[in-house]
Formats: C-alpha cells, structure tokens, sequence
C-alpha cells in the first residue's frame, strides 16, 4: 500500500493493531511515569474519535508530550533526554533525521514503530507541529487537560478538548473522512493527467 509515509505491507496497522496499542500503552506509562503528560494525536486520535478506532489507511500511530522548551530547539533537547530515558526503558528510540524535534520510538518486544511528538508551553499557546510539519502556537488550554477514550477495549489519554484540537489541525471538516489528506504526491485524474 502507498501511503503518504512510502511503501507500507497493506493494513499493517490495523494487521497489527494488538501489537502497535500494546507498544503505545508501554511508552504512555513511560512517560506518564516522566510527568510528560502524553496523549494520543494526529491521525491516531482522528480515528479514535471519528471511528472509534484506527483509521484503516492510516500507517503509524502518533503519540504527543510535553516537554519543557521554548523554541524547536529545546525541544529537540529535551527530546534528546526522553530520548535517553526511552532507551534505558529497553525502547529504541532515535531521531527520524537531523532536523525533526519528534521520534521514532521502535519497541523491540513488537517490532512495531510509534511517532512521538513534543508541544512545549509559552504563555497562553502551545507549540507543535501541526500542517505540513510545521511548528505553530495553538490555544494551550486545548492540551491543558486531558481524558481517556476507550478503543478496543483499551484506555487511552486524550487532550480533554480533542474536538478543538481537530479542528486546529485538520480544519473544520475533519468529520468527513479525506482519504488523500496532505497527500505528498499528486494525484492523477481520470484520463491520466496529473492534477
């Protein structure tokens, strides 16, 4: 399956489902255990609240914490700490390349592969990436507090305003299922021509 992270064996995610919640459950209570406030997002928390579970063409599942920061710099600091206390929790986490602030945090116990995402704190905003990659300040009080959405029988953290979150990073129809969201390569049309 062609998915907009590159070749990908088909459904993997939701093939292994067991496999990619049990590996995100252990980095949770990692972190939880660090006072990193994680919970689910992106794509991962789309399904969870859109479908009631992993969004089937989905291809990772995408975890986000704070961290204590004050630009993309101290964040990838910090990361470089968690980072450390991951491994030492028999995780094998690691920079995806030079310039990311997030990681990629393999569970060897799995074989399975879970993103990890920091926000930090300024005043009244939170930073994270958000579309395109790109680190922008939200309403910090979205991320302030958090609950617990159950999928498969599972709980898990979530930001208490998960709609309003939503709706920050994927715009206001973000109830309506786009196959093709931010797709990076263009899509062709009927007859062939790319768009």
């Amino acid at each position: 399956m062609l998915t907009r992270h590159g070749l990908q064996e088909r459904g993997l995610l939701v093939a292994q489902r067991d496999k990619f919640l049990s590996s995100a459950l252990k980095i949770i209570q990692i972190l939880q255990r660090d006072g990193r406030h994680p919970v689910l997002a992106y794509g991962t928390l789309l399904g969870a609240v859109r479908e009631g579970g992993l969004i089937e063409h989905d291809d990772d599942v995408d975890l986000l914490c704070c961290v204590n920061a004050f630009d993309a710099e101290t964040a990838r600091v910090a990361m470089c700490e968690l980072l450390a206390s991951l491994n030492a929790a028999g995780m094998q986490a690691k920079f995806p390349d030079k310039n990311t602030i997030n990681l990629h945090v393999y569970d060897p116990d799995n074989a399975v592969l879970i993103d990890l995402f920091p926000y930090w704190i300024i005043d009244a905003s939170a930073y994270l990436y958000m579309e395109n990659m790109i680190v922008r300040p939200i309403d910090r009080a979205i991320l302030d507090e958090t609950d617990v959405i159950q999928m498969y029988g599972k709980s898990f953290p979530v930001p208490r305003r998960y709609e309003d979150f939503l709706e920050e990073r994927y715009g206001d129809s973000w109830r309506v299922p786009i196959r093709y969201f931010e797709w990076p390569w263009p899509l062709m049309k009927e007859h062939g021509d790319a768009e």
